[in-house]
Parts: structure tokens; C-alpha cells; sequence
């Protein structure tokens, strides 16, 4: 049977233990244990570690929330490691993180530092410069005759320049060429970042994504999903505006950001305020109406070529927060978006017409070591989502994580990255169930059971499909540098017969 055949994957894998204070050995890739078994993480999740990474959060200045986006760091953990540090007076040194147990440490070690005492300028108010190059040709596509239509050389090129001159400034530029596209083709992308200019707590000038609620209503393109760390990612913690450093060519805004910050009812109140107006890429039909997107990026040929600047879109959009010290948030999300020429409908469920309009209402309440949470959202001209979740700590290294999710077909999930199955937040309800039990000091289990459906299978079969996804895995520690693991993962979907 198949899955007697697929029962053990045993990997034994060496880890380099080594603890220099300002040179990390640990590779980000290590720590997205929360991305798909079977795919690699995307992009913008690694790139978003690599640059903390880079340049590492304060263990005396980082939030609860910029330590929950960590992979594997629960409320619970952030929340005691934020009270550890008050209570304390601060961290001098960031081998205390080993009072929350080896795994918080380790997980946390390259991505934190402690500014020595009277060591000059603080590691935050130092000038940073990044510079990432890259350039490659292509020599997968000789063989292909379609390669013949390309316009342009077969080399890729990537370059990203990062500066800070200071905390509160930060600025940045990216280009990207693929294979076979001409110069003029390839995309560039920059930003300008301000903080703390008096009630402004951010402002952004450029491109830029937000970050909202539990990414029903708005999020970035990507995010961490099911995998090997079953419970921290059932839970989003949001940022809301943020740089857009990325080389994906749809999902960001290009315009003007603002956060305000202010204190009400004893606890604080963010708002924040964007505007955007950019140009898309898609096909557009002999009555001049958009028919699809074009989301690949590549445009290589003339009829690569011929889909861009197809579509523009102005959307202006607002998020309000409040936050309590006892540990209930709330918050509301919302934008408007007029799309010129306008969107035909491929079917019943899809978006059509020129205008759109998505709104939502997020909680959460943390009550100890539990936290409950959810979003429902709704969009015009119509749709619905709603998502409701809790995580229960039980200790520093063991939890359970549940979430539910409903997504209808036609919701209009344009810049939204919900908790699912699918890419889209639409066409999907299910019901996930992770944990993670620290069984000894040297094993752990965890994993996590989903069962899912859509109300559709595609849009030329308007039959129901379902499946569910379950995944267990045994770390065992028989050696401080050594770790075995034993997984085991099995995925079922239904398949539509028609005749």
C-alpha cells in the first residue's frame, strides 16, 4: 500500500552548533519549517529572514509582534519573552533566551543581539549598507523552439541596493531581468522609509505591502504555511505597512503609506492610511475589457510584450487598530479599488466591472498561554470570508493550534493571503489541527491534520472537491549537534471524472 511504502523518511542531518556572538552560522532556510513539505519556501519568506538576519532585531527593542513573525515563535513565547525583559530590566546577553529552553534559543539566535554597554553607537543607529548582485545565463532553453520567439539575451540578472543611514531612514532599490526579456522589460522596484517623525509612526513613500488582521482582507503575497512547525503558523502576527523589497511583479502597492500612533481608553491605537496607483499586466479582450492577469512576469515575447500595461488600478485603503494591555486587540481593515478598463468576469463567482470593495473586522484575545482570534471579511459586489482560530501553550516548547476557515467563491481575495489550502482566499472551508509535544528534553512530536474543500472544482467543473493533509514527525536529539527525524506525510484529494 502506499502509504506503508511512504510510513518513514529518515534524515540525519549535522548541525553546526557554534555561538559567535555577531557572526550567525545558522542559514535562514533552517528556520521555515513552516513552509509546504513538498515545495521550497517562497521567496519573500526567505528574503524577509535573510534580512533580519542581516540586521538583527534588539532583544532590549524588538515588539511582540516583529518577534511573533520569527517561524516557530508563539504568542505565548513572545509575550514572555517581552515580560522577561521588563521584569529583568532589559537582556545582557542573548544566551538568557536559554531560559525559555533550547529550541526558543536556538530558533531565535541568529535573528536577535544584545548592544553591548557603552560599545559606541548603538547596532540600530549604525549606518547599513546592503548589496545583493547576481547575474546567470540560462542554458535550459537552447533546446526549446519557442526560445526563437524571445527578444532578448539569455542571461538573468538580479541587483538589490538596501541603505540606512540612520534608524529612523531607510532607502531601497531592486532590478530583475528574467532570460529571454529585453532591458526595457525587466522590473525595477524602490521605496522610502520614515519613522517616528512625532505622531507619525511610519511613513512610506514607493512600493509597499500591508500586513492585516490574519491576511484576509490584506497581506503580502506569501506567507508561512503547513509544514513541520504545525502551531505557531496557524496565527498571523500583522505589521501592517511595510517596504516592499521583493522581485514579485503583482502582489505590492506603488504609492504613499502613513501610520499614526496615539494612546486611547488606557491602550494604543495605530491607523493607518495608503494610496495606490499602478499599472498591471493582463490580456484584454476586442471589447477592450481585462480577461486575465498576467502574473508570471516574464515577458520575452511580442505577445509577452503586448499584455503590459493592460490594466490600471487606484486603490485607497485604510487599517485601525487598538490594542489593550491585557491582551485584547482589535481592529478593522478596509479599501476600495477601481480597476480602468474594466474586469470581464470569467463565470458566475469571478470579479467583474470596474470597482471593488473589501472590508473586515479582526480580534484577538490572549488570556494566559491561550489566544483566540479570528477575521471575517466581506467584499462587493459580493463574497464572504471569515477565519476563527485558538493556539494553546502548554509549555515553552509544547502547544496545540486550531483553525477554521470559510472562504466563498466568489470573495474577492485581490490582495489577501488567508490561512488555506489554495493561493487564493476564496473556494475553500476546512478545519486544521496542529500540535507539538516536547515528549523529553532530547525528542519532540508534532504535526498537523487538515481537512479541506472547495465548493468548485475549476472553473469548468462546478463539482465540489475535497481532501485532507496529515503530517507526523519525531525530532530526536541524541547528540547536541546531531538531530534524526522521522516524518511522515500523506495527502489525499478527490479527483472529478467527466465523460
Amino acid at each position: 500500500m502506499a502509504w506503508v511504502r511512504a510510513i518513514l523518511l529518515l534524515l540525519v542531518s549535522w548541525r553546526i552548533t557554534g555561538y559567535p556572538q555577531e557572526t550567525p552560522t545558522t542559514d535562514p532556510d533552517r528556520h521555515i519549517d513552516g513552509a509546504e513539505p513538498s515545495a521550497p519556501p517562497p521567496e519573500e519568506v526567505l528574503d524577509a529572514l535573510w534580512w533580519i538576519r542581516q540586521n538583527p532585531y534588539d532583544l532590549n527593542e524588538v515588539t511582540q509582534e516583529e518577534l511573533e513573525v520569527l517561524p516557530g515563535i508563539t504568542t505565548a513565547v513572545a509575550s514572555e519573552i517581552v515580560r522577561f525583559r521588563k521584569n529583568r530590566g532589559g537582556f545582557t546577553s542573548v544566551e538568557q533566551l536559554l531560559a525559555f529552553g533550547e529550541d526558543v534559543y536556538n530558533r531565535l539566535r541568529p535573528f536577535v543581539r544584545v548592544r553591548p554597554g557603552g560599545s559606541g553607537l548603538p547596532r540600530s543607529r549604525r549606518p547599513v549598507l546592503t548589496l545583493r548582485i547576481r547575474g546567470q545565463r540560462d542554458w535550459s532553453y537552447p533546446e526549446d523552439p519557442d526560445t526563437k520567439a524571445f527578444t532578448g539575451s539569455m542571461w538573468k540578472a538580479y541587483g538589490r541596493l538596501i541603505v540606512q543611514p540612520f534608524k529612523d531612514l531607510q532607502g531601497g532599490v531592486l532590478f530583475k531581468k528574467d532570460a529571454g526579456e529585453p532591458p526595457a522589460y525587466s522590473f525595477a522596484s524602490g521605496y522610502l522609509a520614515l519613522k517616528n517623525l512625532g505622531p507619525v509612526k511610519q511613513l512610506l513613500l514607493g512600493d509597499f505591502v500591508v500586513e492585516a488582521g490574519q491576511g484576509v482582507v490584506l497581506w503580502r503575497e506569501s506567507g508561512l504555511g503547513k509544514g513541520a512547525e504545525p502551531v505557531a503558523v496557524v496565527k498571523r502576527s500583522a505589521l501592517g505597512p511595510q517596504p516592499y523589497r521583493y522581485s514579485g511583479e503583482l502582489a505590492f502597492f506603488r504609492g504613499i503609506a502613513m501610520t499614526l500612533a496615539g494612546r486611547a481608553a488606557g491602550g494604543s491605537l495605530l491607523g493607518s492610511v495608503f494610496y495606490s496607483r499602478r499599472s498591471l499586466a493582463g490580456a484584454v479582450n476586442v471589447a477592450g475589457e481585462l480577461t486575465s492577469f498576467h502574473s508570471s512576469g516574464l515577458f520575452r515575447t511580442r505577445s509577452e510584450q503586448s499584455k503590459t500595461y493592460a490594466l490600471d488600478e487606484t486603490l485607497a485603503g485604510c487599517r485601525i487598530t487598538y490594542a489593550h494591555p491585557l491582551g485584547a486587540s482589535i481592529g478593522i481593515s478596509g479599501y476600495r479599488t477601481i480597476f480602468n478598463p474594466s474586469i470581464a468576469g470569467r463565470d458566475l463567482h469571478a470579479l467583474s466591472g470596474s470597482r471593488a470593495t473589501v472590508a473586515g473586522l479582526d480580534a484577538r484575545l490572549a488570556v494566559g498561554t491561550a489566544v483566540v482570534y479570528g477575521e471575517c471579511a466581506f467584499s462587493q459586489p459580493h463574497g464572504g470570508a471569515v477565519l476563527a482560530g485558538a493556539v494553546l501553550t502548554f509549555s515553552k516548547n509544547s502547544g496545540i493550534g486550531v483553525v477554521v476557515r470559510r472562504y466563498s467563491p466568489s470573495f474577492v481575495g485581490l490582495h489577501s493571503h488567508g490561512f488555506g489550502e489554495g493561493a487564493e482566499t476564496r473556494n475553500e472551508q476546512g478545519v486544521y489541527v496542529g500540535w507539538n509535544v516536547r515528549v523529553t528534553r532530547w525528542m519532540r512530536v508534532s504535526g498537523y491534520f487538515d481537512q479541506f474543500s472547495a465548493f468548485w472544482r475549476s472553473f469548468s467543473s462546478r463539482l465540489p472537491s475535497r481532501g485532507s493533509e496529515v503530517l507526523i514527525r519525531t525530532d530526536i536529539h541524541p547528540t547536541r549537534n546531531t538531530v534524526v527525524i522521522m516524518q511522515w506525510h500523506n495527502r489525499q484529494t478527490e479527483r472529478t471524472r467527466t465523460t
